[in-house]
Formats: C-alpha cells, sequence, structure tokens
C-alpha cells in the first residue's frame, strides 16, 4: 500500500484546491497513510462498505470537513486519521473503535455528535 508524502505526494494532490467532497468508491479497500491529508477544502466524506482500513493521518488537517460517515466494513482506523479536523459537527460511525489511539471514535459510536473535532 502506498504512503502519500511531500516526498510522494498522492496521484490526486494536483486536485487539493478544489476538491470539496471525497467519495470512496466500491471497490476501494483502504485509504493510505496521508491519502488525502492537508485537503483544506473538503467539507464531506462518504466511506463504502468495501473499505476496512483508515490509514494514519489519512484525512489529517482537512480543516473544513464537518461530516463524515465511516461503515462497520471499516475494522482499523490509524493514528491521527483525522486529526486537525476541527469543524466535524456531524459524524457517523457504524463500529466502535475504543483503541487507545481512536478515543474520538469511541465517544461518537452510534452517531452522537462530536463536541470537539480533533481525532
Amino acid at each position: 500500500m502506498p504512503v502519500y508524502n511531500i516526498d510522494h505526494p498522492a496521484p490526486w494532490s494536483e486536485l487539493i484546491n478544489e476538491t470539496t467532497g471525497i467519495d470512496i468508491g466500491n471497490g476501494v479497500t483502504s485509504i493510505s497513510v496521508a491519502a488525502f491529508r492537508d485537503f483544506s477544502n473538503v467539507t464531506s466524506v462518504s466511506i463504502s462498505e468495501t473499505v476496512t482500513s483508515i490509514d494514519a493521518l489519512a484525512f489529517y488537517s482537512c480543516a473544513k470537513l464537518t461530516s463524515v460517515t465511516i461503515p462497520a466494513s471499516v475494522t482499523f482506523i490509524g493514528l491521527s486519521a483525522f486529526r486537525g479536523c476541527s469543524e466535524i459537527t456531524s459524524i457517523a460511525v457504524k463500529r466502535q473503535y475504543c483503541h487507545s489511539h481512536n478515543k474520538f471514535f469511541c465517544r461518537y459510536y452510534n452517531g452522537n455528535s462530536p463536541e470537539v473535532g480533533n481525532g
């Protein structure tokens, strides 16, 4: 699985300033490390039922992200996958993630509204 960073940007990184919504479609099984890091204009993320893992920093610093839906098929959420997403007001988590590094998702299981959007 690729790891994206400043030296190895994601193929879609040229769209970083234009993208306002991310729809991870059917057939995708994982979201790579830092895949959408710093996509600061993204407001919503929808993830298909085929995704099983969201790696570390995947959506790090998506500062305008307000809505995210994580299906029950996701069994792993990496460290700081949504850190810096301080505008999240709607989160639908279909599975409980109570690992020590995912306390954010433990609190918002079953669609409880977040009080703070960092996690």
